[in-house]
């Protein structure tokens, strides 16, 4: 029997969301009506050199105005792809990155934030040309030189070091980049992507990606959408992901994994669907009753919810800790010791369904705050027990029941609601 606590980030965000009405689109952007009077941005250009961090108490965060992570996201701009090359050594745990964002300003702006953390800033250039930086508290400020009008394009081009590690977060579980001498995963959701990307890392701005990792021969690199170079001998792994994602959707996983092409799905989305897994070396065999499960939940909630709303879909099964299971988009990410390969189980379709479900429900149409992500969780809950009804395993109205009992006995718990609101309330 395995015990297993699934998109435990998501379920304390979720009890601490409001019971208001929530607000979900397919692409939500920054206003600048969001931004709090108090967070007012630090125009002040820096006497120091692009590469020194300015000295003195960090200014005010400049955040949008997320009511439960009011840090982070960027006021006045529109991601409209990230262009992210990195380079890992998992021996010594350094990360050496270049990022570049092409941004659409959707207000007046004199300067910019990027939200990054923990981070060492080399350079940062703007339409190509090197501007003055400072990285203040959880904030990368870069001034803009002269004011910008709002519908202007960006190209913004920050190169960074470091070497992330992945702790416990502010909604509990461990998060960021989790790392050790063979491989590492992110785990962005809610605010972790700021740890090693500097970005903006609030799910109402969505972007589409390009990741090049550079691994050591032997290790897979593996994110996103289609594969569009495979690595080795210094050539970096290439994921290519066209869907406009937010960050704490981004897959990046790095270790001894094969990459399996699965073939295609019709009937199930407007054109065949591209399966794609990845899997620990030399497990292929062992998890094959997964692809196949896959496939049977794609088809089933095809019928119940619509076509599928990507070309691409998989299961990441990969080394992490257990009761890890991630709707990163189209690619779902599961833990191994979880989906051992030792025969589908119950637990194994209510992770597989739920996770699935959320590409409708989280993925596709995203949260324009975070408050707002009991619409992703409820929906995806929802669908498992639908599933599992489906296939006999237990009866959708039980289901339901018992959770509302649960939800009742944790509201009549003082201690309970604080603790859940204190760990991710900043």
């Amino acid at each position: 029997m395995k015990t297993v606590v699934a998109c435990c980030v998501a379920v304390l965000l979720t009890a601490c969301s409001s019971g208001g009405p929530g607000v979900t689109a397919e692409r939500v952007e920054s206003a600048s009506t969001t931004t709090p009077d108090t967070a007012a941005p630090d125009t002040t250009t820096p006497t120091t050199s692009p590469t020194t961090t300015a000295p003195g108490a960090p200014s005010a965060p400049d955040g949008i105005g997320d009511r439960l992570f009011p840090t982070t996201g960027n006021p006045g701009l529109d991601v409209q792809s990230y262009d992210v090359s990195l380079d890992y050594e998992p021996t010594s745990g350094r990360l050496d990155g270049v990022v570049v964002l092409d941004i659409v300003l959707t207000e007046r702006r004199e300067e910019i934030t990027h939200d990054a953390i923990g981070l060492d800033v080399d350079e940062v250039r703007v339409d190509g040309d090197a501007v003055d930086h400072r990285l203040d508290g959880a904030e990368l400020r870069i001034p803009l030189g002269s004011p910008r009008a709002e519908g202007v394009s960006l190209e913004v081009e920050v190169a960074y070091s470091g070497a992330p590690q992945g702790g416990q977060g502010p909604a509990g579980p461990s998060g960021g980049w989790i790392s050790d001498r063979q491989g590492s995963y992110v785990l962005n959701e809610p605010e972790r992507a700021r740890t090693w990307l500097p970005c903006n890392d609030h799910p109402s701005d969505k972007a589409t990606w390009r990741l090049e990792i550079t691994v050591p021969d032997g290790v897979t690199a593996v994110s996103n959408g289609r594969l569009e170079s495979e690595g080795g001998g210094g050539a970096p792994w290439v994921w290519h992901l066209d869907d406009p994602t937010p960050t704490y959707l981004v897959l990046l996983v790095t270790g001894d994994y094969e990459i399996i092409d699965d073939g295609e799905i019709d009937g199930i989305a407007t054109s065949p669907v591209e399966l794609v897994h990845v899997v620990p070396s030399g497990e292929r065999t062992v998890m094959e009753d997964y692809f196949a499960l896959t496939q049977e939940q794609l088809r089933y909630f095809a019928d119940v919810f619509g076509p599928y709303p990507f070309d691409h879909y998989g299961v990441a099964i990969i080394d992490s800790e257990p009761g890890l299971a991630m709707e990163t988009l189209g690619r779902s990410m599961f833990s191994r010791i979880d989906l051992s390969g030792d025969g589908v189980d119950g637990l194994d379709h209510l992770l597989t369904s739920h996770e699935l479900a959320h590409q409708w429900f989280g993925d596709a149409v995203s949260p324009a705050q975070w408050q707002d992500i009991w619409l992703n969780e409820g929906f995806a809950t929802y669908a498992q027990w639908m599933w599992l009804d489906h296939e006999g395993l237990s009866v959708l109205e039980d289901d339901a029941e018992s959770s509302r009992a649960m939800r009742n006995q944790i509201a009549q718990v003082p201690t309970l609601r604080h603790h859940a609101t204190a760990g991710i309330e900043h």
